[in-house]
Parts: structure tokens; sequence; C-alpha cells
């Protein structure tokens, strides 16, 4: 479908299409509603801004995944080519009784319920084809005739409307690349694009685990040189809120303008956003327009681990010698992470190393034995970090620091058995960009209170989790980059105090700021429907997914997966991100992902725990 815009639409037609039984057969018409100013499929020209009234285009190769009466399922094509108003699509398939359709049609959701329908807004959309990504549409009968059945359609999200005017600045005439949107609340990222589940019945839409915070635009095939006006339009969350911040990075092939501007109004579905880039008329705003080659920008994939790796004479459960082999080769094999840590990298470190062919590695400290059984604190932390080999990933730097207080015994959760504390390393990228990278494994929980006065185990990881801080923040001040704090915590916020030890102190710096993306994107800061409000709530029923063991409606708030609850359940391994207003490098999480895929044949874990994976973006300026 040709990309497109408009105002704002009114919704589909009243009539209830289960008020007539249509039959067997026919073609579909399909057309979006324009009874109201904004209707919008896709642009034929530009849009009259005094009527918000735009031509409405079904173009060659749309297809529509239709659902019959009965719940099966029918493929329709556009019947010709020619970019329509008004266009017929046929059946690919056997003749059904059409009840619902949606747009675009994928055979990712072949076998679906209607109900339960997946998409994805792309978080980078291309303006070279000319085509609208993202813009998925529900259609519901407003008639049936001779020749078939008329459809209504309307659009599940808002459409935006950039135009980046250059007149007068030294972007002028150049080649523009890329337009990136990022989208903040409060300081906090608000998800615009990403996967998500919807209803071709009523149109619901419910976010998935992988969202971003960022909107990228971009230019490659075709040129687009900034004389005059260049416009583009993208699909994009009706997330948006009047008084949020859109940072907007504009790159040309020659240099890069920056500048933050404030969203005036709600976005609603349907609508469309026209936002201007004036770049001359907004000096005031553009924080730098560098000469010569652009700003570094990119994003890298990171993840953390606990590999489950003690003796299996302790840890009969673990995946032992060949599990470990064959965990490290699931890593190896996707070759997805440019870089992650693992926590109880005991015993079998040799199979794992070997495994992983693809990563070069840190220090290995040791396992544990006999000596510990009789009070022997083992020299070993348990922790490892990996990374890309031969794709000018390099690590340094690496710095262990061991915990000042530690609470259990060898019966106990063992965590004075070892050296527990925490590592440090300096990851650089392949284009130079430094970020600090710190990998923990944190003091086990037990006991049924969370009040650190009288449970030793809530004390001491609070204690832990304040000397990590402290030791971050120190190092930021003197280094100015961004930092990575990720392993396993061992720590809920139900019923750890993260929030008032690590999230509010960060936040409270000037200029310093802390994301956690399980909280930014999973949740989309707003935990109301659990008792919480941005974050869960300190003290209340822990957030456990349904696959979860051992839950109690008392006491847990039980997710079900058709609620995403694989995603949205807490889990004691987290990946923080902290960034400083004065570094050059900012960091921006694009995804969360609890990977559930790392399973062995029988549909168990790999290992005790799946691995969490956060998709970063970064500028450095």
């Amino acid at each position: 479908m040709t990309a497109g815009l408009v105002a704002s639409l009114s919704s589909c037609s009243d009539q209830n299409p289960d008020s007539e039984i249509p039959q067997a057969g026919g073609t579909i018409i399909a057309t979006t509603e324009e009874s109201a100013p904004g209707s919008r499929s896709c642009v034929d020209g530009d849009i009259d801004l005094s009527t918000g009234v735009l031509g409405l285009m079904w173009t060659d190769g749309d297809e529509l995944g239709v659902f019959a009466t009965s719940g099966a399922q029918v493929r329709y094509t556009k019947s010709n080519s020619d970019s329509e108003r008004k266009a017929a699509f046929t059946p690919q398939g056997d003749a059904i009784a059409p009840r619902y359709a949606y747009y675009p049609y994928s055979a990712e959701n072949d076998g679906r319920d209607l109900n339960s329908l997946i998409g994805s807004v792309p978080s980078e959309q291309s303006m070279d084809s000319g085509l609208l990504q993202g813009d998925y549409k529900i259609g519901r009968i407003s008639a049936t005739t001779s020749s078939g059945y008329e459809f209504v359609f309307k659009h599940l999200f808002s459409l935006l409307r950039v135009e980046v005017d250059a007149t007068g600045t030294p972007l002028e005439g150049e080649a523009l690349r890329s337009v990136e949107l990022s989208l903040t609340r409060g300081g906090q990222p608000v998800a615009i694009t990403g996967d998500f589940s919807f209803s071709a019945r009523s149109g619901a839409v419910s976010m998935g685990s992988l969202t971003s915070s960022v909107l990228t635009m971009t230019w490659n095939e075709q040129a687009a040189v900034l004389s005059g006006a260049v416009k583009g339009f993208v699909s994009i969350f009706p997330n948006v809120r009047a008084g949020d911040v859109m940072d907007v990075t504009v790159t040309t092939e020659g240099h890069t303008a920056r500048f933050a501007t404030v969203a005036k109004v709600d976005f609603q579905e349907q609508g469309l956003y026209n936002f201007p880039i004036l770049l001359k008329d907004r000096n005031a705003d553009i924080a730098e327009v560098e000469g010569g080659n652009p700003s570094n920008s990119g994003t890298f994939t990171c993840a953390t681990y606990n590999v489950d790796g003690l003796p299996s004479l302790v840890n009969s459960d673990g995946p032992g010698s060949s599990g470990t082999t064959t965990l490290g080769q699931r890593v190896n094999s996707d070759n997805l992470w440019d870089f992650f840590c693992v926590s109880e990298d005991f015993e079998y470190d040799s199979q794992l190393t070997s495994a992983l062919t693809n990563y070069a590695y840190g220090t290995y400290r040791g396992s544990v034995g006999f000596s510990q059984t009789i009070g022997i604190k083992a020299d070993t932390d348990g922790l490892n970090m990996f990374w890309k080999k031969n794709t000018g990933i390099t690590v340094s730097n690496e710095t262990f620091i061991e915990y000042n207080d530690k609470e259990g015994d060898l019966y106990h959760g063992a965590n004075t058995c070892i050296k527990k504390g925490f590592r440090y390393y300096l990851v650089t990228l392949p284009d130079g960009t430094e970020i600090d990278v710190y990998i923990t494994h944190m003091n086990t929980y037990s006991g049924s209170s969370i009040d650190e006065s009288s449970n030793k185990y809530v004390a001491a990881v609070h204690s832990q989790l304040k000397q990590v801080r402290d030791y971050i923040l120190t190092n930021m001040a003197k280094n100015l980059r961004p930092a990575i704090f990720m392993g396993d915590t061992n720590m809920r916020y139900t019923r750890h105090k993260l929030k008032e030890y690590f999230i509010d102190p960060i936040n409270a710096m000037d200029g310093y700021s802390v994301v956690d993306p399980w909280v930014s994107l999973a949740w989309g800061y707003d935990f109301s429907s659990v008792g919480g409000t941005n974050y869960p709530l300190y003290g209340g029923k822990s957030l456990m997914v349904s696959d979860a063991t051992g839950t109690n409606a008392d006491t847990d708030v039980i997710i079900s997966e058709a609620d995403g609850g694989l995603q949205k359940g807490e889990i004691v391994d987290k990946i923080f991100y902290i960034n400083c207003k004065d570094a050059k490098t900012q960091l921006s999480a694009r995804s969360y992902l609890r990977d559930i895929s790392y399973k062995k044949s029988d549909g168990s874990p790999l290992a005790d725990h799946y691995p969490v994976v956060v998709e970063f973006g970064y500028t450095t300026r």
C-alpha cells in the first residue's frame, strides 16, 4: 500500500455484521471510511490541510486475511494492478462466507484465531519504495451485493507525516540519509514501534515484548536531496501524549543535526499528525550540527544467562557436561548476541567455552569442590563475559570487586562459599564507541519476610546493590561513559527495595538516568493493573509467569501467557542501563526479550533460567 496520511478518523460503521450471514464466494470490495475528514489508506498526491482529506489508494500486491463465519481464514489478493480508492479482492483458496478481514495479510497468521493475530510496526521504515509500512487495518462487512461484499476498513495505529526542510542550514543540498525519532515521558522511554497482537473482530491491540521507543526513517536507494522540503510517512503506535519529549536526529551525507521537541496533542488510532522539521527555525533547539562524517550511531545486542553450572553431584537437575555443551552450541549457532555475561560458570566452563567458537571470553576463576563443605571459601565468582570474535568488538580492563556483605552458608544459599561480587569491563564497539559493563550474581533470597532489619538475606543483597550502585556512579563521573549493569540479581521489585536503593537515587542525580527495559518496554511504566504505579508495588504480590511452579493466588499475581506473562512476569535476571547527559554516548533500549526458545527437546529450559536479551541503540556525538 502506498505511503499515506490524514487528519483524524471516525470509527467504522456501527451496523452489526452478525445480523446477516453472508453466503460463500464472491469478491470483497474494500474501502476505508470516508464519511469524515482524515480517512486514509495511502497517499495519492499531497494532503489538503484545509480539509484533512487526501486520495485513498489500494495498490498492486495488497493482500487481505479474511475470516469466514466458521473461523477459517483465506488469503484475498487485489484483482488488478491499478492504484484504486475502492479495490476488488478475490479469494486464493476455497470459497468462504467472509465476516472479518485484516490488512496486511501475513502467512505467520495462518492457523491463528481471529482474536490472536500478530503483527509488527517496524522500528526502521524505509522511504525508498514509497510504500507505507506497519499500516495495519481491520475490516468488517458494510453491505452485500450481487457480486460480493463491501468491507470498510479501520486503521489500528497513527500515521505521522514528517517533513524535513534544511533551507538556510549547512544540511541544505545534501542527501538525506535518516531521521530518527525517540520518545520519552518523564525521562523514560515510550514504545512507539514493535510487535503486537490484535483482534480482527474488535481491533483490540496488545503490545508484545519486542517494542521500541525509537522509530527511524531511512533513505538508502532513493536519493532525497534537501532542496526544499523532503517528506515521508511512517506508522506509529498511538502512545504519544501531550508533553512527551521527542528527540530528533537528522542525518545527511555530511552532517548530523539534533534537537528535542514537545508533543502538543495526544495521538489517536487512525489519526494523521504533521511533524514539520524546519531546521532553520529550530536553531535554538539544535543540540549539535557537525561537519564531516555524521556522529556514530548503531545498535548492539547483549544478554545475561545463568548457565546453572554447579557440579552434577550437588545439582542433579542441572545441565551437566553434555547439557552445557548443548547450551553453548545453541548460543553459538544463533550468533545473535554481540556480548553477554554468564553466572554459575563453575564446573563446566571448558564445555561452555569449547562450544562458543564464535566468542572470546574473560577470566575463568574455577569451580567449587570438597573444600567448601568444610568452610573454606572458593576463590571464584562463577561469572564470565563473552563477546563476538572478528567483529571489531574489544573488551578490556576486567576488574573484580568482591561484595562486602554476604549471607548464607553451604546449606542456606552458599553465598559465603565463594567470593561473590561483580565484574567491570570496558566494551569498545567496532566504531570506537565505549561502554562500561558490570556483571553480577547477587545474594540469594530466603525466608518469608522482606524486612531488611529482620531478614539477613534481604539486608545482604541491599548492601550489595548499594555497593555496585556507588561504584558505577563513581566510575561514570570519572569516565563519562554510559553503563550497563546486568546479571542474576536474585531480586524482585516486590520484595526488594530496587527502586528505593537503585532507581530513585540515580534518577535524582542531576543529569543521570537509569532504565530497566523490562519496566519500560514489557510494561510501558504502567503497573496500575497489578497494584503498582510506574514500577511494581514493593511489598505487593509477586508478578509470576503462568508457567512458574509454586504460584499462590494469595501471594502472587499470576500473569497468563495470553496476557504476555512470559515477558511480563518478573524474574531475577535483569539488565539496567544508565546514561549521563555529559557523556558523548547515549544508550536506549529498543527491545526486551526473555528468550524462552532456549529449551531442550522435552520443552524444559536448557538451564534453570532463560536468557534475558536486550537490543540497544546508541548515538555518539
